[in-house]
């Protein structure tokens, strides 16, 4: 409008006037068809397989005219490879070592045997050496036995001590009270002047095994008690068991 009126000021002819709203007119029609035949390009061939495109020219308000080309699109980036993670190299395996061979050990020596004559001939001798020496033990008791007359050198009364340790050492055995076992058991022993006996024996017995036994351990049990004599004394002693006196 500021345009139109600045013009009739400038311009007093109605014709000329015409003319420059005509023109107005053509050009507002004529841009919008120019801006929407922009976007489109006429190809013609040429010289066989080569393209070459045209555009329709704007037309700006001096008449000049501008050659509008479509601007190429941009290239596409090719997408950059990643790189393959690399693969570890595998670890050799340790070679197994040769086990070392074991040493044979060596074989022992076998010891040689003994012969047996050898040993037949020891066993021999050691058996005869025994006997030996039980022989004389056996002549010596008996020879100083025999030279010992019975109770010789000794009192009644050392004789009654010795009577009355058994009898206080001698109980009655039950299995004799039940089957109603009695006698008398005469034994004989060498009372030594340290009080220890020697040769303990039954010389006569009428009362059977269990009251000869009973007799030997009463004796024994009583030997601490037995008084001391002043040389060895060869001792007899005759031990009664009978149920009426228990």
């Amino acid at each position: 409008m500021k345009i139109l009126r600045f013009l009739r000021e400038r311009i007093k002819q109605p014709s000329v006037i015409g003319f420059l709203c005509a023109t107005f007119l053509y050009l507002s029609v004529l841009i919008p068809f120019i801006d929407f035949v922009k976007s489109k390009s006429i190809k013609v061939k040429e010289n066989g397989d080569k393209m070459i495109a045209m555009k329709i020219a704007s037309v700006n308000n001096g008449g000049e005219q501008t050659n509008f080309s479509k601007a190429p699109p941009p290239p596409k980036k090719k997408p950059k490879k990643k790189p393959e993670p690399k693969k570890p190299k595998p670890k050799p395996k340790p070679q197994p070592q040769p086990e070392p061979e074991p040493t044979p050990e060596p074989e022992p020596t076998p010891e040689p045997e003994p012969k047996e004559e050898t040993k037949e001939q020891t066993t021999q001798t050691k058996q005869e050496t025994d006997e030996k020496q039980k022989s004389s033990n056996l002549d010596q008791e008996g020879q100083t036995a025999e030279a010992l007359a019975y109770n010789e050198g000794i009192s009644d009364e050392f004789l009654s001590k010795i009577r009355t340790a058994i009898a206080q050492n001698n109980p009655y055995p039950r299995i004799a009270r039940v089957r109603g076992l009695e006698g008398q058991v005469t034994v004989e022993f060498i009372l030594n002047v340290d009080g220890s006996i020697d040769g303990l024996k039954i010389l006569d017995s009428n009362a059977g095994n269990v009251l000869n036994k009973s007799a030997l351990q009463a004796v024994n049990d009583a030997a601490k008690e037995f008084p001391l004599p002043k040389q060895r004394v060869r001792i007899k002693v005759p031990i009664v068991y009978n149920l009426s006196t228990q």
